[in-house]
């Protein structure tokens, strides 16, 4: 399933948790007549536990905790670590300069811009072009400008011309895209390359990106 796939399922999901909400919401407000049998407080705040059990659908918590929705998860913790820790490191080397209080800073997704970025990316994260290129592409979000910038009508067309068309025979082309072949592969890759740096980052106590990535490149040649 493709990074936009998930995120949308992923707003499936977040939708019913905000129903699942609301229903607790609506049952905490709810005044129930009395009956004459008194409860105690212990008992009436067993039997809501009971309701609210009862009320809330199982299918929530099995999405919630099954292994696709913690891989998207994991995979959102990963691009935000990316984002916020390596690339703003990148760019504040290059000279970009913070727009507002919040240290955003102003990207031209040029492609220059782009190339910079995916050289640096497998410098410091000790990824392959294509895996590095995943990982610019998800920081900007897979902006159609992007592509656009670099020759490419869309990323499903620069997908193709880098080989990740599914054969014309294959079940997959008829429900992933180029893009998605792309996104999917490329994610497995990322992941891995993300443990072993916040690993290396951990051992060594800081987030320096040369200091993480020179202990990386010394775990590999062990």
């Amino acid at each position: 399933m493709s990074k936009r796939n998930q995120e949308e399922s992923i707003e499936g999901f977040n939708d019913a948790a905000k129903t699942y909400h609301s229903l607790v919401e609506s049952l905490e407000r709810r005044k129930f007549k009395k009956k004459k049998l008194k409860l105690t407080d212990g008992g009436k705040k067993l039997i809501a536990s009971l309701i609210l059990a009862a009320a809330i659908p199982t299918s929530i918590y099995g999405l919630y905790n099954s292994s696709w929705a913690k891989r998207n998860r994991k995979l959102k913790e990963a691009h935000n670590y990316v984002d916020e820790v390596i690339i703003a490191q990148i760019l504040d080397e290059e000279g970009y300069k913070p727009i507002n209080k919040d240290l955003d800073v102003k990207v031209t997704k040029s492609k220059e811009e782009v190339e910079m970025l995916v050289r640096r990316i497998q410098s410091v994260m000790h990824v392959d072009r294509d895996t590095a290129y995943y990982i610019v592409f998800s920081y900007y979000g897979f902006d159609k400008e992007v592509f656009n910038n670099l020759g490419y009508a869309n990323a499903d067309e620069w997908a193709k011309a880098h080989d990740y068309k599914n054969p014309g025979d294959s079940m997959d082309s008829l429900v992933y895209s180029a893009a998605d072949s792309f996104e999917n592969m490329a994610e497995e890759e990322f992941l891995e390359a993300y443990d072993e740096y916040v690993i290396a980052a951990e051992k060594i106590g800081n987030v320096d990106i040369h200091d993480v990535s020179n202990e990386v490149s010394g775990n590999e040649s062990r």
